[in-house]
């Protein structure tokens, strides 16, 4: 489905996505996933490095693209947050769960990357867009730990508690 998607001449990362809907409820999930685990750890850090080698770090040197990074950045960051509390029904931590989706930016660097091999971005876009998945994934871990910490209950008995009062 991957490459059908790719022949479609969209991202192979939605034909994947569609073969994953497709098999998620097969009876031989559990050994798909065990026989396309190890494929993956295989291939991730192919995709991590290509991405990498495509960054243009001098081009942070024009003011206009280290701007936008840093638009980006904050963008992203105030968006994921904000969206935490876009289900007015749920009652739990809502800027946790906007802290947790900050970080999912993987599938962004799929999309650029087609967008750079097409010539819809440049290379400087480029580089800040991978400057802000990268930034992203690095921020969310500090705001989390201090949400958890601002949250927590000062006193509570052995076994009570736990993450399960940050999110309910």
């Amino acid at each position: 489905m991957a490459w059908l998607a790719d022949r479609a001449g969209s991202a192979m990362l939605i034909g994947a996505f569609a073969a994953g809907v497709v098999l998620h409820p097969a009876i031989e999930r559990p050994a798909i996933e065990r026989a396309a685990t190890p494929i993956g750890h295989f291939f991730v850090p192919f995709f991590f490095a290509s991405v990498g080698a495509e960054v243009n770090l001098r081009s942070f040197g024009d003011p206009r693209i280290a701007l936008m990074a840093g638009l980006l950045i904050a963008v992203a960051v105030l968006a994921k947050i904000g969206a935490g509390y876009a289900p007015w029904w749920f009652r739990g931590n809502k800027a946790l769960i906007g802290m947790a989706m900050i970080p999912h930016g993987e599938v962004g660097l799929i999309f650029a990357q087609m967008g750079l091999r097409t010539g819809a971005l440049t290379r400087g876009l480029f580089s800040a867009i991978a400057l802000m998945v990268v930034a992203t994934t690095l921020i969310a871990p500090l705001l989390i730990s201090r949400q958890a910490r601002r949250d927590a209950p000062t006193s509570r008995a052995q076994g009570e508690g736990g993450i399960e009062e940050l999110v309910t």
